[in-house]
């Protein structure tokens, strides 16, 4: 069971998944996505030797996440925590959509996978496409998230826990 078909069975549940999300368009919405990750990556594992990109699949209580990446951090004197990296290209407005605390689709699977991996911080990198349309051009932001040991706990048994198995293993998995 993989945490994303956990996450998107939730959110389609509740209305909350939005086309772009759950569109025919997905797939090369995605490869763009993938190609955009690909070059980042360049630019961050050349600025923090920590970064670790793909580091593979993880696994908790059944449920398997793979993380873009991983790294350390060195804020407020957590020296060595591990941080998740996850990598987003979206054609949302950043005007509008800005901000990501509400995006409930990357912070769950932030959230599932930072409590995968025994942390409560992460990256989000988000390429939006179109920026803040004025004028539309390309927007590149870093957001540094840190998550209470509780709301992870509360998300991991109320939400993947709960619906875990409710959802569909996809063909070849």
């Amino acid at each position: 069971m993989h945490l994303s078909g956990v996450i998107r069975h939730v959110l389609k549940g509740l209305g909350k998944l939005k086309a772009e999300e759950d569109s025919e368009e997905f797939p090369l919405r995605m490869a763009l996505g993938m190609a955009w990750e690909n070059w980042v990556v360049g630019l961050v594992t050349g600025e923090d030797e920590s970064f670790v990109w793909q580091p593979g699949e993880q696994e908790r209580d059944g449920v398997y996440g793979t993380p873009d990446g991983m790294s350390a951090t060195e804020e407020e004197g957590l020296i060595g925590s591990l941080v998740v990296e996850e990598f987003k290209l979206t054609w949302k407005s950043e005007y509008k959509y800005g901000e990501v605390v509400k995006e409930a689709l990357w912070m769950w699977q932030l959230a599932g996978l930072c409590r995968m991996m025994g942390t409560r911080w992460a990256r989000l990198h988000v390429m939006w496409v179109n920026g803040n349309y004025r004028p539309p051009e390309p927007l590149y932001y870093r957001y540094r998230v840190r998550f209470g040991e509780l709301e992870l706990e509360e998300f991991w048994e109320h939400i993947v826990m709960k619906y875990k198995g409710e959802v569909k293993e996809e063909a070849g998995t």
